[in-house]
């Protein structure tokens, strides 16, 4: 009898060990990386959503009124508190050099290059040109802008839409 309570006092004491470490896996690791994964998302959803307020800028400059549009200041603000989030990933994310090595994560390099353009785009908004940084932000998270020609077919033969 009592080798089969010892039996299941050992079988308890695993399972909770295996699930307190299951937690912390899931609370210090895979949390971290889905919410660096959902700003990176956001980012994307950024460039197209925001793409011509740089245009709206300039006509508010011109004293033009323009309805129904997000205002260039809180875009400005909401590009900035998206790069601010990706660098706070960054930090939160345990051993992000290792696991930028085994391609869990982007890389180092290519997150920050990435704030400094998101920072850059921010900051043309009223002032410079804009679109090299979206540009480069495309470029960096490997998306195809709206405007970008669609891939060819893995032939290299154009079709018509009709085929």
């Amino acid at each position: 009898m009592s080798g089969e309570l010892l039996k299941a006092a050992l079988t308890a004491v695993v399972g909770i060990f295996v699930f307190v470490l299951g937690q912390g896996v899931q609370r210090l690791l895979l949390e971290p990386i889905q919410e660096q994964r959902r700003v990176i998302g956001e980012i994307a959803f950024a460039l197209l959503m925001y793409g011509n307020v740089d245009h709206v800028a300039q006509l508010e400059a011109e004293g033009r009124k323009v309805a129904d549009i997000e205002t260039p200041l809180n875009v400005v603000k909401k590009i900035r508190e998206l790069a601010a989030r990706l660098q706070q990933t960054l930090r939160v994310v345990p051993a992000y050099s290792i696991l930028a090595k085994l391609r869990i994560v982007p890389a180092t390099d290519d997150m920050i290059l990435l704030i400094r353009e998101l920072t850059t785009w921010s900051n043309s908004i009223y002032q410079g040109d804009p679109a090299p940084h979206r540009d480069a932000i495309a470029r960096i998270l490997r998306v195809r802008r709206h405007d970008d020609p669609p891939p060819l077919p893995r032939d290299g033969m154009i079709r018509s839409v009709r085929e």
